[in-house]
């Protein structure tokens, strides 16, 4: 997890292993619009605040 004034991101590995999901997975969710990401250079970064909305919203 990275911490900055904006908040906390994670990293596609730290969603990866939150969800134990392959990368595949979460860039599919990504081209979904299932869940928020942030392009930053090559790499795509989660906001913390994102994930627990995106849990929220996948309860049963």
């Amino acid at each position: 997890m990275i911490s900055m004034k904006e908040g906390e991101f994670y990293k596609i590995d730290d969603i990866c292993k939150i969800f134990q999901v392959s990368k595949i997975t979460v860039y599919r969710w990504l081209k979904a619009k299932k869940i928020t990401g942030y392009k930053v250079g090559r790499s795509y970064l989660f906001k913390k605040s994102d994930i627990e909305k995106f849990l929220e919203d996948s309860k049963v």
